[in-house]
């Protein structure tokens, strides 16, 4: 059974197999500790267990005081995990870890691929860039002082541009506002990198992801960085529009799901009132995800889209035998909480 560990303060989570010790887990995932001998003799990765119980098979833990282990103290190089477990553990970096940024990036392109969808490639300054991770996100500001989020939508692969996806309605004062600005200025102000969902390195589970509308453009740089790293683990992009004019890069996941064995695409659009020449699903994104597995349990999903969606998927596959926290979404952190 695979266990799962957070970390506090800083809720981080990560998850370790049977027969694991916890540092070996967290180093794969990408979460870097403070640890010296790995022997369990200097003391260095000594952290607090708060929840959950562990033992140590191969190798005791000599370099913890008795004061220590009194103090429920534990050497994470040696402990291998019995039971979920919740340690204390100031200053670990976290794989998402980079440096926030506020910087003007330049319009090299500015495409419309759908009659709402705009896609914008920017280039950054000459001397500097945001430095982000796949899943990870920007805010784009307007000169009156306004802000939004926006999942970039590629995996930093071959270069530091920035694609965003921005969907624009003329009921939408912000973005127009955005374009207008970018059309006079050729040039947009971002802020970032954010968030928590990026890309699991160092995992083989199966992945699953829900996009809804433009909650494509996180799952598509996370399926990107998936491909780029773990080409063989089994993905499956279920994608949710209105309309079919919606998906609005259909022939990308079409195209990926032609070139790769282990990638499978299943759209599916909530407005099937005939006048759309569409023989497609038309099922709601999280039950037609359970029609395919029943049992999610062992699978990990990215969920992208509203937060009463994300919220909506969590309830529905708690019921199909997923864990909360084998579910990672940006919608977390919107809501005040992270899974």
């Amino acid at each position: 059974m695979t266990f799962v560990a957070r970390v506090l303060p800083d809720n981080l989570l990560f998850f370790i197999e049977p027969g694991e010790t916890i540092l070996d887990a967290a180093l794969r995932q990408g979460f870097d500790f403070s640890y010296g001998c790995q022997q369990g003799s200097c003391g260095t990765c000594a952290a607090k267990l708060l929840e959950g119980k562990v033992s140590y098979p191969d190798i005791e833990p000599i370099g913890l005081e008795e004061d220590e282990a009194a103090a429920n103290f534990i050497l994470l190089c040696s402990a291998v995990p019995e039971s979920d477990i919740v340690l204390q553990h100031a200053g670990v970096t976290s794989p998402w870890s980079s440096t926030i940024k506020k910087l003007s990036y330049r319009v090299a392109e500015m495409n419309m691929l759908s009659s709402t969808i705009v896609q914008l490639l920017l280039e950054p300054p000459t001397d500097t860039a945001i430095h982000f991770h796949a899943g990870q996100y920007v805010e784009l500001h307007t000169p009156d002082g306004e802000h939004r989020p926006y999942s970039i939508a590629n995996a930093p692969l071959g270069g530091k541009h920035i694609e965003l996806h921005v969907r624009h309605v003329v009921e939408n004062p912000f973005s127009t506002n955005l374009l207008n600005t970018i059309a006079e200025k050729q040039e947009v102000q971002l802020e970032g990198p954010f968030g928590r969902c990026t890309f699991r390195s160092g995992l083989s589970y199966p992945l699953i992801f829900l996009a809804g509308g433009t909650g494509f453009s996180h799952s598509k740089a996370l399926i990107e960085q998936a491909i780029q790293l773990s080409p063989k683990v089994p993905m499956h992009l279920f994608w949710g529009a209105k309309t079919p004019a919606d998906l609005y890069m259909n022939e990308l996941p079409l195209r990926w799901q032609q070139e790769l064995p282990s990638f499978q695409y299943t759209p599916t659009i909530s407005r099937s009132d005939g006048t759309y020449d569409w023989q497609g699903h038309t099922t709601s994104l999280p039950k037609l995800i359970t029609e395919f597995y029943p049992n999610l349990n062992g699978t990990l999903v990215y969920a992208s889209g509203p937060p009463t969606l994300v919220l909506d998927a969590l309830n529905h596959f708690e019921q199909h035998g997923l864990r909360r926290e084998f579910l990672c979404s940006d919608a977390f952190d919107y809501l005040g909480e992270q899974t």
